[in-house]
């Protein structure tokens, strides 16, 4: 009974980690580190998915049982740990500041899923802001262009949060 409830839950949390994650991949695109938020979450998570595997275990499981309980909890926090943080640090975040960096290109693109019929002519509906922010080219996406008619190299201001956990997400509406 333990076992199919481990499985049962086991399945939730993986498909939900999976939805959560293309949930969250917006949120990521506008999040300076994100290697390192993805990092730290991943060896957390993997600290806390060993943690929750010994709450499992039963004092006469045998080392094999205790293994695949472990490795399962560990792949399952591991696979939800990056989108949890990244909600975290999103969701509770400081108020609003804007930055001034300078701008260097914005370009648009059209991500069709099927693909282009001859003939058609799509919108560019996912656009890319490269700009240079403490001597670093951060790229962000949206949805529209956010500086229309703006010359390369122009200062700008971008509006920047600083989440829960210390990492910077520039806030797209």
């Amino acid at each position: 009974m333990k076992t199919i409830l481990i499985v049962i839950v086991g399945l939730f949390v993986f498909f939900g980690a999976i939805f959560w994650t293309v949930h969250e991949v917006p949120y990521f695109s506008n999040t300076f580190q994100t290697g390192y938020l993805i990092t730290r979450s991943a060896f957390a998570g993997a600290i806390l998915g060993f943690l929750t595997s010994t709450f499992f275990h039963s004092p006469g499981n045998d080392s094999i049982e205790k293994f695949q309980t472990s490795a399962l909890f560990i792949f399952l926090f591991l696979m939800i740990a990056p989108a949890g943080m990244n909600w975290l640090n999103h969701h509770f975040a400081s108020e609003t500041r804007y930055e001034r960096v300078r701008f260097l290109k914005e370009s648009g693109v059209q991500t069709s899923r099927f693909g282009v019929l001859k003939g058609e002519n799509l919108k560019n509906d996912l656009y890319y802001t490269e700009f240079l922010r403490n001597d670093l080219v951060e790229r962000i996406r949206s949805t529209h262009p956010l500086f229309t008619g703006i010359k390369h190299g122009a200062l700008i201001d971008i509006p920047v949060k600083k989440g829960l956990l210390g990492f910077d997400f520039v806030e797209i509406r």
